[in-house]
């Protein structure tokens, strides 16, 4: 897994989707920093029942590490990538890319969900939350990463990866 970005095809959702996920990902930041406020106060002053009377302080940690989760797989959802002669570099947080060698990229899937065509890219390695994407939608423990029609070039991105794996014509 190497992480950089290389020169390919950069392909992207609309602003309003960047604007989505930023929006989700600063209201998830957020809990967390509550969460996290609530559990330092209860760890200096465990006599504060301020929060804690109705959960205990390991609720509070599960809820972080729970929120973190959510965080990570909703800025998954959508991720702008890079395809190229070597390989896809997908975007998986807003600064960090994940460069996937065309022999890593196992398959490319239609999958029916309401009101949308979305594919499902499998390949051998992105990162462990793709895999909770995997299983989410294509019923995978690999990891894999979705495209939907929203994508700019989403024909032509589909086209593509699958002429690289050997799918297409």
């Amino acid at each position: 897994m190497q992480c950089q970005i290389d020169d390919g095809n950069l392909y992207s959702y609309g602003l309003a989707t960047e604007i989505t996920q930023c929006m989700v990902t600063l209201w998830v930041v957020v809990m967390i920093l509550v969460v996290s406020v609530g559990l330092v106060i209860e760890l200096v002053d465990p006599m504060q029942d301020i929060v804690w009377d109705v959960a205990p302080p390991w609720g509070g940690i599960f809820a972080v590490l729970f929120t973190f989760v959510l965080l990570l797989l909703f800025s998954n959802m959508y991720p702008s990538f890079r395809i190229s002669d070597s390989g896809i570099t997908v975007q998986v947080c807003l600064l960090w890319w994940v460069f996937v060698p065309w022999e890593h990229v196992e398959d490319i899937r239609s999958i029916s969900l309401p009101s949308s065509q979305t594919r499902l890219v499998i390949a051998r390695t992105l990162t462990p939350i793709h895999r909770l994407i995997g299983l989410l939608y294509g019923s995978t423990l690999k990891p894999a990463f979705r495209i939907s029609r929203g994508l700019k070039g989403y024909n032509e991105a589909v086209r593509m990866i699958e002429e690289k794996i050997g799918k297409g014509p």
